[in-house]
């Protein structure tokens, strides 16, 4: 750390290094600096000030990727009644802080939650810089993708049209924004099963992200299982397997084989494999899956798993009553989630509804989940 820094100054450095490694998906490494942090900003400047308020939130984020949901949302639920009680003046330093309540919320599943923070945020930002200031452009994007997984697809394709309008800028282009918002464009199009005009958004996202980031970084390994989902949604099973395996090595190179970041390809993959007819290389592969999310995933991430097993044994003889147990607690999972998981429980119920599901008549089998 560098000499002569106040501690807000030695706060600000650690907040900024833990940002950069939450967004490289390495929570435990951030923090222990946004504790010190934390630490260091509360002394200096108060329990309500702006910047220990987005500190708390940003902790709570890193607690959350680590599967420590209660702790996080602790943190995060407390700043926002602090925030609406203390603060009262909508400031941009305010904005910032509702804009890192909805990246918790969107992370935690809660995308009614995440939208409305978002929703916040854009206003004031609006209000203070106009329309067409670059501020706008974080709000819009989260939007973009935040009401598409909520389905509310006509009023996510505004944000994601606005998005990328700023985005493409020159002023604003960066990079790292624009691979975002095309990315967060193409999920938006993929919940409509507008899978051609998805698989375009999200070729721009990966040569974006390509062209400005490092070769193993955890965003191009997130593109490829969205490319991989349309290519299984278009029957192109082998390259959809193709792009999965190659999503699951950079994810385990990026934060290793337990994290669970691994799982979606993990329970793309047998997906695909159960279609194929490949029982017995998918069921070591949704076991696994299975692992990870009991031991650090989130709920849905356990229902997907759960899924992806119960589809694998289900096809082994005597194996029917454990893969019907598992898609019972999956079901349950997706039913108590509301609109967030309506595509899974739509895909459980034409799965069920066949001759690949439990003594029912016969359907195709469907994609693999969203990531």
């Amino acid at each position: 750390m560098p000499h002569g820094l106040d501690d807000v100054e030695i706060a600000d450095l650690l907040s900024l290094e833990s940002s950069i490694l939450v967004a490289r998906h390495k929570p435990g490494e951030a923090e222990p600096k946004l504790r010190r942090a934390l630490e260091l900003v509360t002394d200096a400047l108060g329990d309500l000030h702006p910047k220990t308020l987005r500190t708390r939130v940003a902790l709570g984020t890193a607690l959350a990727m680590l599967g420590r949901h209660r702790e996080g949302a602790i943190l995060v639920e407390s700043s926002a009644v602090l925030a609406a009680t203390a603060l009262g003046a909508e400031t941009p330093m305010l904005a910032q802080l509702y804009d890192g309540i909805g990246a918790y919320w969107e992370l935690s599943g809660e995308m009614g939650q995440a939208a409305e923070y978002s929703q916040k945020a854009l206003k004031i930002y609006e209000t203070a810089f106009g329309s067409n200031n670059h501020q706008v452009l974080v709000p819009h994007g989260n939007l973009c993708g935040q009401l598409g997984n909520l389905g509310r697809i006509e009023a996510a394709l505004v944000h994601c049209q606005r998005a990328l309008d700023l985005a493409s800028l020159a002023a604003y282009g960066g990079g790292f924004n624009l691979g975002d918002v095309e990315n967060n464009f193409g999920a938006a199009m993929a919940r409509t099963r507008r899978w051609e005009d998805a698989e375009e958004h999200y070729e721009k996202a990966l040569k974006v992200w390509r062209d400005t980031l490092p070769a193993h970084d955890i965003r191009i390994a997130l593109v490829l299982s969205n490319l991989a989902e349309c290519d299984a949604a278009l029957g192109r099973s082998l390259r959809a397997q193709q792009r999965y395996s190659e999503s699951l090595q950079l994810r385990e190179r990026a934060v290793g084989p337990a994290h669970p970041l691994v799982i979606t390809p993990l329970v793309a993959l047998v997906h695909l494999l159960v279609a194929r007819g490949d029982v017995e290389a998918a069921v070591p592969l949704a076991e696994r899956a299975v692992d990870v999310a009991t031991s650090t995933g989130s709920p849905l991430d356990l229902a997907r798993s759960r899924e992806a097993l119960a589809r694998a044994l289900f096809r082994r003889a005597g194996q029917e009553r454990e893969a019907t147990r598992l898609i019972r607690l999956a079901e349950e999972t997706y039913t108590g989630m509301g609109e967030l998981t309506k595509p899974d429980l739509e895909r459980l119920e034409r799965w069920a509804e066949g001759s690949q599901g439990p003594r029912r008549g016969r359907t195709r089998t469907p994609s693999p989940p969203t990531p």
